[in-house]
């Protein structure tokens, strides 16, 4: 039996090319990012990432709490969505005291305006939180052959 968690704790945060729960399990492609090449910065360009976490919550405290999800660094980056809801599973009996993990991925938007280290940041109602950094690069544009 797990120990009494209280307010909800995030004990992972992730960020991967592509993250989704399946079955109880999380599942992640490219996971774990700790640098990032973009081939270039447009003005409003969004560039897809998955989210992953993990959450220990007592189950009878399931519901309610809010999941934020920030994203800081040079340029005034942006995350969306930036906004996650507990949902219950269905196959854990209501009457189950015991705490557990929720596992929840999302794919999200990254609006990256500029290279450097940029951390995103999970927050449960305001307490709880988990930080993961990562260092956006954008390589030098090539010399062109000019044909003469």
């Amino acid at each position: 039996m797990m120990p009494d968690v209280g307010h909800p704790r995030i004990e992972f945060l992730v960020l991967a090319d592509r993250a989704e729960v399946s079955g109880g399990k999380l599942y992640m492609m490219g996971g774990c990012w700790d640098r990032v090449q973009l081939p270039a910065l447009e003005p409003r360009a969004m560039f897809p990432a998955g989210v992953a976490m993990r959450v220990l919550v007592a189950i009878d405290d399931l519901a309610g709490y809010t999941v934020s999800l920030s994203l800081t660094g040079p340029g005034e980056p942006t995350i969306v969505p930036n906004k996650f809801q507990f949902l219950r599973d269905v196959q854990i009996p209501a009457d189950q005291p015991s705490p557990l993990a929720v596992l929840i991925a999302s794919e999200c938007f990254l609006g990256i305006k500029s290279s450097g280290v940029h951390r995103l940041r999970a927050t449960i109602d305001g307490g709880d939180f988990a930080e993961t950094r990562f260092l956006v690069t954008i390589p030098e544009p090539s010399a062109r052959a000019v044909a003469t």
